[in-house]
């Protein structure tokens, strides 16, 4: 990647984000690259195609049904395997969380709603809001080659 300008150092991506070598929380964090290496191998695998199908399914069966995702251009995707996958007419929400205050990150449910409300979670939102706590839970992870 190419170095910051601001400030001259080398940047890299985690979880999605561009953040500087030199910060203090990622320091802190001590990223190894066994965690690295399974967030990379989870990529491509059909998760959210997989919680795309629960959502419709449960869209199907009568519920009210939000899938919660991390920006603005994830909604943009998902709303777009919604559509993909037959789900179009169903009234599935499509959220960034950001756009969703009334979002519980503890009960993973939106405050206020009607009981029949069936939300769902994008691993992506949930690896970029706690990014910082995911990698402390796998910093001392053994390597699977040792």
């Amino acid at each position: 990647m190419k170095p910051c300008k601001a400030q001259g150092l080398p940047l890299v991506r985690v979880l999605g984000f561009v953040v500087y070598c030199d910060c203090p929380a990622l320091r802190a964090a001590n990223l190894n690259s066994t965690y690295m290496n399974r967030l990379a191998d989870l990529r491509r695998t059909g998760r959210t195609t997989r919680m795309v199908k629960n959502a419709g399914s449960a869209a199907l069966d009568g519920r009210a049904v939000y899938i919660i995702c991390a920006s603005a251009r994830e909604e943009s995707d998902i709303e777009h395997l919604v559509e993909k996958l037959g789900y179009g007419n169903l009234g599935i929400k499509i959220e960034s969380h950001a756009g969703l205050p009334t979002f519980d990150w503890q009960t993973m449910t939106l405050r206020g709603a009607h009981p029949n409300c069936k939300v769902f979670v994008g691993h992506y939102a949930i690896e970029t809001r706690f990014s910082l706590m995911l990698a402390e839970l796998h910093r001392y992870d053994a390597d699977p080659s040792s």
